[in-house]
């Protein structure tokens, strides 16, 4: 009974290894590999056409893909651009845990509690501003990189991206001023 047992295994580990095989068994599993490469453009341009199907309204450079039906962005300027985006994103959800205490803080302080803490606290959301005006900073020298290259994007995807860092930059400065204001800095 082991032996049998051995005998299943030791061939089933010969078959996901690949066990050696005829000529006419490999050329049958590179036929389809070769088929759906061929395919491989129509399918794209399928898809292309189908997730922008159902939406006259859009013109050719609303649709996904742009009029040209390229990327958006080249090479690796995405990865780039999306770190940066991505720096905003946790800054201010960072924020956003942070943002009770620090209120509650500044609050407690108005109403004569401890003032120290509320410093810090303040001093808090000061170091998320900076953080946030950090990656604005470097997305403005990403846009003036990009349009330096010469190098194709979308114009409205980029913006959003623009628009998302620079709100959270700007949502940060006016938080921190009003807590500065109501503590009396």
């Amino acid at each position: 009974m082991n032996l049998r047992i051995s005998i299943v295994f030791a061939a089933l580990a010969l078959a996901a290894c690949g066990a050696p095989k005829s000529k006419e068994a490999a050329a049958d599993e590179t036929a389809p590999a070769a088929a759906s490469e061929a395919q491989a453009p129509i399918k794209a341009e399928r898809e292309l056409f189908d997730r922008n199907a159902g939406h006259p309204e859009l013109t050719p450079e609303q649709k996904i893909g742009g009029a040209e039906g390229r990327s958006p962005f080249v090479g690796d300027r995405v990865v780039k651009l999306n770190a940066i985006v991505r720096r905003s994103l946790d800054v201010s959800r960072e924020f956003d845990d942070a943002a009770p205490g620090i209120r509650a803080a500044v609050d407690a302080a108005a109403a004569g509690g401890d003032r120290a803490a509320a410093e810090s606290a303040v001093k808090k959301i000061g170091d998320f501003h900076d953080r946030a005006k950090a990656a604005l900073d470097d997305m403005v020298k990403a846009e003036a990189d990009l349009k330096e290259s010469g190098e194709y994007y979308d114009d409205s995807i980029f913006a959003g991206m623009m628009k998302f860092v620079a709100d959270i930059e700007s949502e940060l400065r006016d938080e921190k001023s009003a807590l500065e204001a109501k503590l009396g800095n």
